[in-house]
């Protein structure tokens, strides 16, 4: 099963998103957080095969944590995705 990684700090855009990504499939597993430091911490524990990512989050900027992401071996070519509510970006 895959496992896809959503970084959100607003609940209702993580239920709208997994329920979208489970009508996709229903073997991709959806894990979600809202913080940089939980995403990081949960991509070194498991086995990731896509980042969805806000770009503005709370307590950091989705940007960022990609680089950090980027950073590890093991997610060097691993899809990330950027959403964000913000139409001015």
């Amino acid at each position: 099963m895959s496992k896809i990684l959503l970084v959100e700090d607003h609940v209702a855009t993580v239920k709208r998103m997994s329920q979208y990504i489970h009508n996709i499939s229903a073997d991709l597993e959806v894990h979600s957080v809202s913080e940089a430091g939980e995403a990081l911490q949960y991509a070194k524990a498991n086995d990731v095969s896509l980042f969805i990512l806000d770009i503005q989050l709370e307590d950091y900027k989705g940007t960022s944590l990609a680089k950090q992401l980027r950073e590890l071996p093991e997610y060097k070519y691993t899809p990330i995705i950027f959403e964000t509510a913000l139409a001015g970006e």
